[in-house]
Protein backbone atom coordinates (compact mmCIF):
# COMPACT_ATOMS: atom_id res chain seq x y z
CA UNK A 1 0.00 0.00 0.00
CA UNK A 2 2.91 2.53 1.02
CA UNK A 3 4.54 1.78 -2.35
CA UNK A 4 1.21 2.44 -4.42
CA UNK A 5 0.79 5.60 -2.60
CA UNK A 6 4.86 6.67 -3.44
CA UNK A 7 4.01 5.94 -6.79
CA UNK A 8 0.77 8.43 -6.55
CA UNK A 9 2.94 11.45 -4.84
CA UNK A 10 5.53 11.11 -7.75
CA UNK A 11 2.97 11.14 -10.82
CA UNK A 12 1.63 14.12 -8.88
CA UNK A 13 4.54 16.42 -8.40
CA UNK A 14 5.01 15.83 -12.87
CA UNK A 15 7.95 13.24 -12.28
CA UNK A 16 7.98 10.42 -15.89
CA UNK A 17 6.49 7.49 -15.11
CA UNK A 18 8.31 4.88 -13.15
CA UNK A 19 9.80 1.84 -15.23
CA UNK A 20 11.15 -1.22 -14.53
CA UNK A 21 10.49 -3.19 -10.87
CA UNK A 22 9.43 -0.06 -9.35
CA UNK A 23 5.68 0.23 -11.01
CA UNK A 24 2.25 -1.03 -8.76
CA UNK A 25 1.01 -4.16 -9.88
CA UNK A 26 -2.86 -4.82 -10.15
CA UNK A 27 -4.17 -7.87 -10.18
CA UNK A 28 -5.94 -9.66 -12.93
CA UNK A 29 -9.64 -9.62 -13.36
CA UNK A 30 -11.29 -12.71 -12.12
CA UNK A 31 -12.74 -15.36 -14.85
CA UNK A 32 -16.00 -15.69 -12.12
CA UNK A 33 -16.63 -11.83 -10.65
CA UNK A 34 -18.96 -11.67 -8.00
CA UNK A 35 -22.25 -11.92 -9.06
CA UNK A 36 -22.31 -14.41 -11.54
CA UNK A 37 -23.48 -18.01 -9.81
CA UNK A 38 -21.21 -20.61 -10.55
CA UNK A 39 -22.53 -23.63 -12.21
CA UNK A 40 -22.85 -27.10 -10.53
CA UNK A 41 -21.58 -29.25 -12.93
CA UNK A 42 -18.18 -26.67 -13.16
CA UNK A 43 -18.40 -25.35 -16.11
CA UNK A 44 -18.17 -21.56 -17.30
CA UNK A 45 -21.12 -19.69 -16.46
CA UNK A 46 -20.81 -17.71 -19.06
CA UNK A 47 -22.03 -20.26 -21.73
CA UNK A 48 -25.25 -20.97 -20.40
CA UNK A 49 -27.78 -21.25 -22.95
CA UNK A 50 -31.62 -22.30 -22.97
CA UNK A 51 -30.40 -26.13 -23.55
CA UNK A 52 -28.88 -26.24 -20.65
CA UNK A 53 -30.57 -27.19 -16.96
CA UNK A 54 -33.45 -29.17 -18.49
CA UNK A 55 -32.55 -31.79 -15.79
CA UNK A 56 -33.48 -29.43 -13.01
CA UNK A 57 -29.95 -29.68 -11.95
CA UNK A 58 -28.30 -27.09 -13.45
CA UNK A 59 -28.61 -22.78 -12.45
CA UNK A 60 -30.00 -21.96 -15.28
CA UNK A 61 -33.69 -20.80 -14.43
CA UNK A 62 -36.33 -21.56 -16.80
CA UNK A 63 -39.62 -20.48 -18.23
CA UNK A 64 -42.26 -22.01 -16.19
CA UNK A 65 -44.62 -23.90 -17.94
CA UNK A 66 -48.69 -25.04 -16.90
CA UNK A 67 -49.81 -27.75 -19.20
CA UNK A 68 -53.43 -27.49 -20.49
CA UNK A 69 -55.76 -30.55 -19.45
CA UNK A 70 -56.40 -31.40 -22.75
CA UNK A 71 -56.20 -30.66 -26.61
CA UNK A 72 -58.24 -28.79 -28.22
CA UNK A 73 -60.34 -31.25 -30.70
CA UNK A 74 -60.58 -30.07 -34.00
CA UNK A 75 -63.10 -31.06 -37.12
CA UNK A 76 -62.65 -33.54 -39.74
CA UNK A 77 -60.41 -32.41 -42.06
CA UNK A 78 -61.38 -31.59 -45.73
CA UNK A 79 -59.64 -33.05 -48.17
CA UNK A 80 -58.89 -29.71 -50.09
CA UNK A 81 -57.83 -28.11 -46.35
CA UNK A 82 -55.33 -31.10 -45.48
CA UNK A 83 -52.45 -28.70 -44.65
CA UNK A 84 -54.34 -25.90 -42.88
CA UNK A 85 -55.97 -28.79 -41.02
CA UNK A 86 -52.39 -30.26 -40.13
CA UNK A 87 -51.51 -26.82 -39.11
CA UNK A 88 -54.30 -26.40 -36.64
CA UNK A 89 -53.58 -29.56 -34.89
CA UNK A 90 -49.56 -28.64 -34.41
CA UNK A 91 -50.90 -25.54 -33.11
CA UNK A 92 -53.01 -27.13 -30.88
CA UNK A 93 -50.76 -29.16 -29.20
CA UNK A 94 -48.41 -26.26 -28.49
CA UNK A 95 -50.35 -24.88 -27.01
CA UNK A 96 -52.02 -27.50 -25.32
CA UNK A 97 -48.34 -28.00 -23.96
CA UNK A 98 -47.69 -24.93 -22.48
CA UNK A 99 -44.02 -25.14 -23.31
CA UNK A 100 -42.50 -21.52 -24.96
CA UNK A 101 -40.33 -23.79 -27.22
CA UNK A 102 -42.42 -24.78 -29.70
CA UNK A 103 -39.63 -25.68 -32.10
CA UNK A 104 -39.31 -29.15 -30.27
CA UNK A 105 -43.17 -29.81 -30.59
CA UNK A 106 -42.79 -28.91 -33.99
CA UNK A 107 -40.11 -31.49 -34.80
CA UNK A 108 -41.89 -34.01 -32.52
CA UNK A 109 -44.82 -34.35 -34.43
CA UNK A 110 -43.04 -34.25 -37.86
CA UNK A 111 -42.85 -38.09 -38.03
CA UNK A 112 -46.12 -38.32 -37.80
CA UNK A 113 -46.87 -36.40 -41.03
CA UNK A 114 -44.72 -37.84 -43.07
CA UNK A 115 -46.13 -39.50 -46.43
CA UNK A 116 -44.78 -43.59 -44.96
CA UNK A 117 -44.92 -43.31 -40.92
CA UNK A 118 -43.03 -45.56 -39.11
CA UNK A 119 -45.72 -46.40 -36.68
CA UNK A 120 -43.38 -48.60 -34.30
CA UNK A 121 -41.23 -45.05 -33.53
CA UNK A 122 -44.52 -43.37 -32.90
CA UNK A 123 -45.23 -45.59 -30.52
CA UNK A 124 -42.60 -44.45 -28.37
CA UNK A 125 -43.69 -41.06 -27.07
CA UNK A 126 -39.48 -40.24 -26.49
CA UNK A 127 -38.43 -38.03 -23.87
CA UNK A 128 -40.57 -37.19 -20.75
CA UNK A 129 -42.19 -34.40 -21.25
CA UNK A 130 -43.71 -35.30 -24.76
CA UNK A 131 -45.56 -38.09 -22.79
CA UNK A 132 -48.57 -36.36 -21.08
CA UNK A 133 -49.87 -34.66 -23.99
CA UNK A 134 -48.77 -37.72 -26.52
CA UNK A 135 -51.52 -39.80 -24.21
CA UNK A 136 -54.44 -36.48 -24.57
CA UNK A 137 -53.95 -35.81 -28.49
CA UNK A 138 -55.63 -39.33 -28.87
CA UNK A 139 -58.73 -38.51 -26.13
CA UNK A 140 -59.15 -35.17 -28.70
CA UNK A 141 -58.62 -37.11 -32.16
CA UNK A 142 -60.97 -39.86 -31.11
CA UNK A 143 -63.82 -37.28 -30.92
CA UNK A 144 -63.04 -35.91 -34.01
CA UNK A 145 -63.00 -39.86 -35.57
CA UNK A 146 -66.13 -40.41 -33.73
CA UNK A 147 -67.98 -37.26 -34.71
CA UNK A 148 -67.03 -37.75 -38.34
CA UNK A 149 -69.33 -40.96 -39.29
CA UNK A 150 -68.59 -42.88 -42.63
CA UNK A 151 -66.13 -40.48 -43.84
CA UNK A 152 -63.69 -41.67 -41.19
CA UNK A 153 -64.81 -45.65 -41.30
CA UNK A 154 -61.70 -46.86 -42.62
CA UNK A 155 -59.38 -45.16 -39.90
CA UNK A 156 -61.91 -46.36 -36.60
CA UNK A 157 -61.28 -50.07 -38.11
CA UNK A 158 -57.38 -49.35 -38.14
CA UNK A 159 -57.38 -47.70 -34.81
CA UNK A 160 -59.41 -50.68 -33.35
CA UNK A 161 -57.39 -53.43 -34.78
CA UNK A 162 -54.46 -51.62 -33.70
CA UNK A 163 -55.97 -51.09 -30.10
CA UNK A 164 -56.43 -54.73 -29.99
CA UNK A 165 -52.54 -55.65 -30.43
CA UNK A 166 -51.57 -53.07 -27.99
CA UNK A 167 -54.50 -53.96 -25.65
CA UNK A 168 -52.79 -57.74 -25.25
CA UNK A 169 -49.79 -55.86 -24.51
CA UNK A 170 -51.16 -53.88 -21.61
CA UNK A 171 -50.67 -50.56 -23.44
CA UNK A 172 -52.74 -48.14 -25.73
CA UNK A 173 -52.68 -45.63 -28.63
CA UNK A 174 -50.49 -42.98 -29.01
CA UNK A 175 -51.26 -39.20 -30.49
CA UNK A 176 -49.14 -39.22 -32.85
CA UNK A 177 -50.31 -42.80 -33.85
CA UNK A 178 -53.82 -41.51 -34.89
CA UNK A 179 -52.28 -38.49 -36.13
CA UNK A 180 -50.39 -40.68 -38.90
CA UNK A 181 -53.37 -42.73 -39.84
CA UNK A 182 -55.88 -39.77 -40.35
CA UNK A 183 -53.21 -37.68 -42.34
CA UNK A 184 -52.40 -41.24 -44.64
CA UNK A 185 -55.88 -41.88 -45.20
CA UNK A 186 -56.89 -38.28 -46.15
CA UNK A 187 -53.72 -38.35 -48.66
CA UNK A 188 -54.56 -41.35 -49.71
CA UNK A 189 -58.10 -40.66 -50.78
CA UNK A 190 -57.34 -37.16 -52.00
CA UNK A 191 -55.12 -38.57 -54.67
CA UNK A 192 -58.00 -41.03 -55.87
CA UNK A 193 -61.07 -38.92 -55.64
CA UNK A 194 -62.07 -35.47 -56.91
CA UNK A 195 -65.40 -34.19 -55.26
CA UNK A 196 -66.15 -31.56 -57.70
CA UNK A 197 -64.92 -30.41 -60.65
CA UNK A 198 -65.65 -27.69 -63.59
CA UNK A 199 -69.01 -29.49 -64.76
CA UNK A 200 -71.06 -29.28 -61.09
CA UNK A 201 -70.66 -25.00 -61.80
CA UNK A 202 -72.06 -25.34 -64.88
CA UNK A 203 -74.70 -27.76 -63.76
CA UNK A 204 -75.82 -25.67 -60.53
CA UNK A 205 -78.93 -24.01 -61.14
CA UNK A 206 -80.21 -20.67 -60.05
CA UNK A 207 -84.13 -21.62 -58.43
CA UNK A 208 -85.01 -18.14 -57.69
CA UNK A 209 -84.28 -15.36 -55.25
CA UNK A 210 -86.10 -17.03 -52.04
CA UNK A 211 -83.68 -20.00 -52.57
CA UNK A 212 -80.67 -17.56 -52.94
CA UNK A 213 -78.21 -18.50 -49.66
CA UNK A 214 -79.00 -22.05 -50.92
CA UNK A 215 -77.53 -21.65 -54.26
CA UNK A 216 -74.60 -19.55 -52.85
CA UNK A 217 -73.96 -21.90 -50.18
CA UNK A 218 -74.13 -24.72 -52.73
CA UNK A 219 -71.57 -22.30 -55.27
CA UNK A 220 -69.08 -21.76 -52.91
CA UNK A 221 -69.04 -25.48 -51.55
CA UNK A 222 -68.43 -26.91 -55.37
CA UNK A 223 -65.54 -24.61 -55.88
CA UNK A 224 -64.09 -25.04 -52.53
CA UNK A 225 -63.73 -28.76 -53.11
CA UNK A 226 -62.34 -28.76 -56.29
CA UNK A 227 -58.59 -28.84 -57.12
CA UNK A 228 -56.74 -25.68 -57.53
CA UNK A 229 -55.39 -26.43 -61.36
CA UNK A 230 -59.46 -27.35 -62.10
CA UNK A 231 -60.74 -23.69 -60.81
CA UNK A 232 -61.55 -21.24 -63.41
CA UNK A 233 -60.40 -18.13 -63.01
CA UNK A 234 -62.25 -14.96 -61.26
CA UNK A 235 -63.20 -13.47 -64.73
CA UNK A 236 -64.65 -16.71 -66.00
CA UNK A 237 -66.36 -17.21 -62.17
CA UNK A 238 -68.06 -13.43 -62.60
CA UNK A 239 -69.48 -14.09 -65.86
CA UNK A 240 -70.75 -17.80 -65.35
CA UNK A 241 -71.96 -16.34 -62.08
CA UNK A 242 -73.50 -13.06 -63.51
CA UNK A 243 -75.39 -15.18 -66.05
CA UNK A 244 -77.61 -17.64 -63.95
CA UNK A 245 -78.34 -14.47 -61.10
CA UNK A 246 -79.05 -12.40 -64.43
CA UNK A 247 -82.89 -12.33 -63.98
CA UNK A 248 -82.78 -11.77 -60.17
CA UNK A 249 -85.52 -9.18 -59.18
CA UNK A 250 -84.15 -8.63 -55.71
CA UNK A 251 -81.00 -7.61 -57.17
CA UNK A 252 -82.27 -6.09 -60.45
CA UNK A 253 -80.88 -2.41 -59.47
CA UNK A 254 -77.68 -3.75 -58.31
CA UNK A 255 -76.86 -6.15 -61.39
CA UNK A 256 -77.92 -3.55 -63.60
CA UNK A 257 -75.12 -0.80 -61.98
CA UNK A 258 -72.30 -3.89 -61.94
CA UNK A 259 -73.30 -4.71 -65.81
CA UNK A 260 -72.67 -0.92 -66.60
CA UNK A 261 -68.92 -0.84 -64.97
CA UNK A 262 -66.14 -1.52 -67.54
CA UNK A 263 -64.62 -4.70 -67.59
CA UNK A 264 -61.39 -3.12 -66.07
CA UNK A 265 -63.26 -1.70 -63.62
CA UNK A 266 -62.22 -2.70 -59.61
CA UNK A 267 -65.68 -2.57 -58.45
CA UNK A 268 -66.81 -4.74 -61.61
CA UNK A 269 -65.17 -8.39 -59.96
CA UNK A 270 -65.99 -11.73 -58.74
CA UNK A 271 -65.60 -10.73 -54.98
CA UNK A 272 -67.76 -7.66 -55.51
CA UNK A 273 -70.66 -10.16 -56.97
CA UNK A 274 -70.36 -12.70 -54.38
CA UNK A 275 -70.18 -9.36 -52.02
CA UNK A 276 -73.85 -8.44 -53.97
CA UNK A 277 -75.71 -11.36 -52.79
CA UNK A 278 -74.21 -11.64 -49.58
CA UNK A 279 -75.30 -8.15 -48.68
CA UNK A 280 -78.76 -9.22 -50.07
CA UNK A 281 -79.59 -12.58 -48.05
CA UNK A 282 -77.79 -10.62 -44.70
CA UNK A 283 -80.40 -7.77 -45.39
CA UNK A 284 -83.24 -10.66 -45.35
CA UNK A 285 -82.42 -12.28 -42.69
CA UNK A 286 -82.35 -9.13 -40.37
CA UNK A 287 -85.78 -8.26 -42.32
CA UNK A 288 -87.48 -12.12 -41.41
CA UNK A 289 -85.74 -11.33 -37.41
CA UNK A 290 -87.80 -8.45 -37.09
CA UNK A 291 -91.20 -9.66 -38.56
CA UNK A 292 -90.44 -12.42 -36.27
CA UNK A 293 -89.93 -10.56 -33.60
CA UNK A 294 -92.85 -8.04 -34.43
CA UNK A 295 -95.34 -10.81 -34.62
CA UNK A 296 -94.19 -12.51 -31.06
CA UNK A 297 -95.03 -9.30 -29.50
CA UNK A 298 -99.00 -9.53 -31.17
CA UNK A 299 -101.35 -10.36 -28.63
CA UNK A 300 -99.05 -8.89 -25.72
CA UNK A 301 -100.66 -6.44 -23.42
CA UNK A 302 -99.11 -3.10 -23.79
CA UNK A 303 -99.57 -0.19 -21.26
CA UNK A 304 -99.58 2.53 -23.02
CA UNK A 305 -97.81 6.17 -21.14
CA UNK A 306 -100.37 8.03 -19.05
CA UNK A 307 -101.31 11.19 -20.75
CA UNK A 308 -100.77 14.43 -18.76
CA UNK A 309 -104.43 15.58 -16.89
CA UNK A 310 -105.08 18.95 -18.40
CA UNK A 311 -105.49 21.55 -15.14
CA UNK A 312 -108.81 22.46 -14.32
CA UNK A 313 -109.64 25.89 -14.59
CA UNK A 314 -111.11 27.47 -11.21
CA UNK A 315 -114.80 27.90 -10.98
CA UNK A 316 -115.83 31.51 -10.80
CA UNK A 317 -119.22 32.61 -8.95
CA UNK A 318 -121.73 33.53 -11.34
CA UNK A 319 -122.68 37.18 -10.15
CA UNK A 320 -119.20 38.73 -9.48
CA UNK A 321 -117.21 36.88 -11.64
CA UNK A 322 -114.70 36.42 -9.15
CA UNK A 323 -113.30 32.95 -8.27
CA UNK A 324 -115.45 31.06 -5.84
CA UNK A 325 -114.31 30.26 -2.58
CA UNK A 326 -112.49 27.15 -2.18
CA UNK A 327 -113.92 23.47 -1.47
CA UNK A 328 -114.06 22.18 2.20
CA UNK A 329 -111.30 20.67 3.08
CA UNK A 330 -111.57 16.92 2.72
CA UNK A 331 -111.24 14.30 0.28
CA UNK A 332 -110.89 15.61 -3.93
CA UNK A 333 -114.10 15.30 -5.09
CA UNK A 334 -116.24 14.63 -2.36
CA UNK A 335 -119.75 15.65 -2.45
CA UNK A 336 -120.76 18.41 0.26
CA UNK A 337 -123.41 17.16 2.40
CA UNK A 338 -125.38 18.94 5.20
CA UNK A 339 -124.39 18.86 8.45
CA UNK A 340 -126.05 16.61 11.18
CA UNK A 341 -126.38 19.76 13.16
CA UNK A 342 -129.62 21.13 12.89
CA UNK A 343 -128.13 24.80 14.37
CA UNK A 344 -125.36 25.00 11.42
CA UNK A 345 -128.24 25.20 8.94
CA UNK A 346 -128.37 28.64 9.65
CA UNK A 347 -130.77 30.49 11.27
CA UNK A 348 -134.15 30.20 10.76
CA UNK A 349 -138.13 30.25 12.25
CA UNK A 350 -138.79 27.49 14.65
CA UNK A 351 -140.16 23.99 13.53
CA UNK A 352 -142.92 24.49 11.43
CA UNK A 353 -142.51 27.95 10.94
Amino acid sequence: MKQYQSWLQQVEEGQETLKGSNDPEYDPVPDNPPGLRDRKDGKDASLANSDIGQDGKDWVTRISRKEHERVVDKPWPKRQDLDVWRSNVVQAVCVASGDPETAAWRRWLTPAQLPDPDYAELADSGDFRFQSIDSKLPIALQNMVDAAGEVASEVRVRKRQRSQVLGREGNFLMGREILAMVLDHCRTTSEDEVLFNASHIYKLQYRGDKEMDKFLNAWIEIIANMKVEDIPSDNTLRDHLLRKIDGSQALHVDLTIFKGRDNDDKKKTYKELLEIMKRHIAREERNIAARDKFYANLGKPTTPAPKPAAPTPAPKDGKTGKPSAPAPKGKPGAPVLPSGNPKSHGKGKGRGG
